[in-house]
């Protein structure tokens, strides 16, 4: 009866790390996509930021 209780357990027990395996694989990839988006959203706003500013440097410098 022990023998197949900890049998049991172990099938079990592979199972969780099993599913815990793939859920931190698919949490780690849903990261990258985050941070990969969020960097090139940045990079955008600081483009933007970048052409605002020296446009109104031109400006100031046409007075």
């Amino acid at each position: 009866m022990t023998t197949m209780k900890t049998q049991l357990h172990l099938h079990y027990q592979a199972q969780v790390e099993d599913l815990v395996t793939k859920k931190s694989a698919a949490l780690q990839e849903q990261l990258k996509t985050l941070e990969s988006s969020l960097q090139k959203n940045f990079e955008e706003q600081l483009k933007a930021q970048m052409e605002n500013h020296h446009i109104a440097c031109k400006k100031l410098q046409e007075r």
